[in-house]
């Protein structure tokens, strides 16, 4: 049987022919009236504050991709904060001290109208 070699478009990673779905992995700065925080989210916390799926983002031309974010950026949402500590590295392209820093994840978010 020939062996398949999965590579990641993104990080150029290989994956050893194990097959990732497309996600999202974000870091935002949250802010209100009074304080800014940054948090980071994935999965379906994540989608609903894109408002897009990770393969609808996918499918945009670059030049939209890089325009998307900043057309969300007067959106306001109700989310639900965890205080936590997450070590993770993405294809060792992030370091565990980067994401020290970010101890805030975004459990749950709803579009406020």
């Amino acid at each position: 049987m020939p062996s398949v070699v999965v590579e990641c478009g993104f990080c150029h990673c290989n994956c050893d022919g194990e097959v990732v779905l497309r996600a999202f992995y974000l870091k935002l700065t949250l802010a209100d009236e009074n304080t800014k925080t940054l948090a980071w989210c994935t999965g379906q916390t994540a989608t609903e504050l894109l408002q897009i799926s990770p393969d609808e983002f996918y499918e945009l031309s670059e030049e939209e991709q890089v325009m998307y974010p900043s057309s969300l950026k007067n959106e306001r949402f109700i989310v639900a904060l965890v205080n936590c500590k997450r070590q993770a590295a993405v294809c060792d392209s992030q370091t565990p001290e980067a994401d020290a820093a970010v101890s805030w994840e975004i459990t749950r978010a709803l579009k406020y109208d």
